[in-house]
């Protein structure tokens, strides 16, 4: 699967070197979208760009809780070892239990019928519940899932008038939620650790960098054929390339979004069937860019594609990310990190 993944991104790597690229935006490859974690980096959510970590702890016992930057609507995620219950208890019991404590700390609380979903691939229960805390009407959708070693609650929660506009997004983020299965010791496995740390990589001319993690391959000669600067990390399927060109070269009254037309055109091109994101418009380290994201398939293989078209004074330039479809949840916010830190040297 690699080598024919890696064979697809030549061809539109030298499509791209004729015209300009990449970086993400859109709704299922949203740029702006981030992944928090707890203190331990066991617990995440997704969030999107509207939304952080809160600046004040509303749960004490929470491991991670996030806030929308109004203020207005709020997630906390705590993480309950199995070991502080009986042996028998169920997903269903522990749900039970975290009901009856709002069922005792709401007036008028009123419980949806649950539903069985799976989250992070494990056995969970989502429901909605309403009810009064002092003069406010509140709304919260609870998230019980078994975590294997552990039961986890996810709780989203916001005034009962933002109902309809928070809904939806509340939901995105409860079910987002990820538990990293604790890491074995190198001594135990015998694996190789990743060197930590990144490194910057410069193009040969030094007119532009990257900042990307230590371990990755900092000139990867057969993607850099066609490329200034050609990352990548292989046996994680991430790809990253960056391409120069300076305006006198290029037709005299082309636009930044001229030049991102033409390089998602030409991508297009090579692709069997696509679905792209509305270009946003945005800067990368304070030059004017445009993004996109692609989801696209090219023999049989799906692939996702992030576009950033980048205009500086003197230049246009576009650097470009993928990886298989598949691991877009695993791969996108290191391959966007590394797009993100492109930098212009004029």
């Amino acid at each position: 699967m690699k080598s024919n993944i890696f064979k697809i991104i030549l061809v539109l790597c030298v499509l791209l070197a004729l015209c300009g690229c990449s970086q993400e935006t859109g709704s299922f490859f949203d740029a702006t979208e981030k992944t928090v974690e707890s203190e331990d980096g066991r617990l995440s959510l997704k969030l999107p760009g509207n939304w952080e970590k809160s600046k004040i702890k509303l749960n004490p016992e929470a491991r991670l809780e996030v806030s929308s930057q109004n203020d207005e609507s709020h997630v906390f995620v705590i993480d309950e070892s199995k070991k502080a219950f009986v042996e028998s208890i169920k997903l269903e019991d522990y749900y039970e239990i975290l009901i009856e404590n709002f069922n005792n700390e709401l007036y008028d609380c009123k419980v949806s019928e649950p539903t069985e979903i799976i989250v992070d691939g494990k056995k969970s229960i989502l429901t909605e519940i309403k009810g009064s805390t002092g003069d406010s009407r509140v709304v919260y959708w609870l998230l019980a899932v078994d975590s294997g070693d552990s039961f986890t609650q996810v709780t989203g929660w916001t005034l009962e008038s933002r109902y309809d506009q928070s809904k939806e997004e509340i939901l995105d983020i409860v079910k987002s939620f990820r538990k990293k299965v604790k890491a074995s010791s190198t001594a135990e496995t015998g694996a190789k650790p990743k060197e930590s740390g990144v490194m910057a990589v410069k193009s040969e001319d030094g007119k532009m960098e990257l900042t990307v993690p230590k371990h990755w391959n900092s000139k990867d000669e057969e993607l850099g054929k066609d490329a200034d600067i050609a990352v990548t990390s292989r046996s994680e399927d991430k790809y990253v390339i960056a391409v120069y060109h300076e305006k006198e070269q290029l037709d005299d009254n082309i636009t930044l979004l001229d030049y991102y037309n033409l390089v998602v055109g030409n991508v297009l091109k090579t692709m069997e069937s696509y679905v792209v994101s509305e270009p946003m418009d945005t800067e990368v380290n304070g030059k004017k860019a445009i993004l996109a994201g692609i989801k696209g398939t090219a023999s049989k293989v799906e692939i996702a594609y992030w576009i950033c078209a980048v205009e500086s004074e003197k230049s246009f330039a576009h650097v470009s990310g993928w990886t298989l479809y598949s691991k877009v949840e695993e791969n996108r916010d290191s391959v966007l990190q590394a797009m993100k830190s492109l930098v212009i040297n004029e």
